[in-house]
């Protein structure tokens, strides 16, 4: 898979190659936010590389990177808030997970 995109400041082009399966959140992809399905999967752990260019600078890029997909109904309240982690851990194991969901204050 490969990332391409061009900014008023700089561009990114990078080729994503996964080292693993894809994990699919809670067992199935499928799981409840807010009392609706959703859907998410990642994969933990992909080989990045290409370049980086930063208002004229040219960088090499090369690493490792975290790609997921979520969609499904979301709330229209622009208050309801929430957030989930995606980890890898030096011994190659994977994990995502997700944190309280709830209304916060406006920033």
């Amino acid at each position: 898979m490969s990332v391409a995109l061009t900014v008023p400041w700089g561009s990114l082009d990078v080729v994503l190659e996964p080292q693993g399966p894809v994990l699919n959140y809670n067992g199935t992809g499928e799981f409840v936010l807010l009392g609706e399905t959703n859907y998410e999967f990642a994969f933990p752990d992909m080989r990045t590389t290409g370049n980086l260019t930063i208002e004229g600078e040219s960088l090499r890029v090369a690493g490792r990177s975290w790609l997921d997909r979520q969609w499904g109904w979301t709330s229209e309240m622009p208050s309801r808030r929430w957030t989930w982690m995606n980890l890898n851990s030096p011994n190659g194991d994977a994990s995502a997970g997700s944190f309280r969901l709830g209304t916060f204050p406006r920033l």
